[in-house]
């Protein structure tokens, strides 16, 4: 429904820390369904809308999805349908159906999963009953959720399991500064291969919030990327290759490290040796006359 992000009538979770603008982030993507606009890179089928929120009240909200629409130079008000949630999904779910039916809603956000469960958050049986609810609906929805002590999704693995594609938000903010750095990191797909981190730059003002689409290699966030995707955007920059210890020195890490790392890529057909130096196979460099073999990445 939202290329790459949503897919059509199956739950997509985003989890991440409170202030990662994970929030910001899903009213946005409801913006832009209401209004079917394309931007930050997605590809949006027009939807009807449905917010639902145990997290703040309708007026933040309103205020809110009004700074998104100006930042993307819409006109007059929305259409998103809200609904405060005191209760949780599967015990107000016969409601959320009537209201999904009367106006004939596509898109849901859930906002969030922990409270949406109202219940232990540990506990399989709470959490499939709600995804349970969620899916009766038939509907395409965006489940946003937090991250335990030690940064991992909140409570059962359920949710995990239960959510077609999974994203781990991370950002970036300095002190004092009106933008964040937002990260979307893919950690589970069904019908599709994991991609690349996903980047978005918000920028605040007064009235409004741009959000604008950017590569997480050009951003604070590339020193959370997979070493090897790291080690890929480095060689990008040094056509003619680097050693294991110059790799290593560069992302601050063991030189270990990087050769398993370095191993496993030149398996996959991603990097070439030659002599003590390592190159991107795409960049096929000639040695002594003899051509080294393409590799598409």
């Amino acid at each position: 429904m939202i290329e790459p992000i949503i897919q059509l009538n199956n739950p997509t979770l985003i989890y991440g820390p409170g202030s990662t603008g994970k929030s910001w982030f899903g009213q946005y993507l409801a913006v832009l369904a209401d209004a079917g606009m394309n931007s930050g890179g997605l590809g949006v089928e027009p939807s009807t809308v449905l917010y639902l929120d145990w997290e703040t009240d309708q007026d933040e909200l309103d205020s809110r999805v009004t700074m998104l629409r100006n930042g993307l130079g819409l006109d007059g008000p929305s259409s998103i349908w809200y609904k405060h949630m005191t209760s949780g999904l599967s015990a107000d779910i016969e409601t959320i159906r009537g209201l999904c039916a009367t106006n004939d809603v596509q898109f849901i956000v859930i906002d969030s999963v922990g409270s949406a469960c109202m219940g232990e958050p540990e506990s399989a049986e709470v959490v499939l009953r709600a995804f349970g609810a969620l899916r009766s609906l038939g509907v395409s929805s965006l489940c946003i959720d937090h991250t335990n002590k030690e940064g991992s999704l909140f409570g059962s693995v359920y949710k995990y399991n239960a959510s077609r594609q999974v994203f781990e938000c991370k950002k970036d903010q300095q002190p004092d500064d009106n933008k964040i750095v937002l990260g979307l990191f893919h950690k589970k797909a069904n019908n599709s291969r994991l991609m690349k981190p996903i980047g978005y730059e918000l920028n605040f003002s007064d009235s409004a919030i741009s959000i604008s689409r950017q590569d997480v290699r050009d951003t604070p966030l590339e020193a959370q990327m997979r070493v090897v995707d790291r080690i890929e955007n480095l060689l990008k920059t040094r056509p003619s290759g680097l050693p294991v210890s110059d790799i290593a020195e560069e992302l601050e890490k063991t030189e270990s490290h990087i050769r398993k790392e370095l191993s496993e890529a030149k398996k996959r057909g991603l990097i070439v040796q030659i002599g003590n130096n390592y190159s991107l196979a795409s960049f096929t460099p000639e040695i002594n006359g003899t051509e080294i073999k393409q590799w598409q990445l």
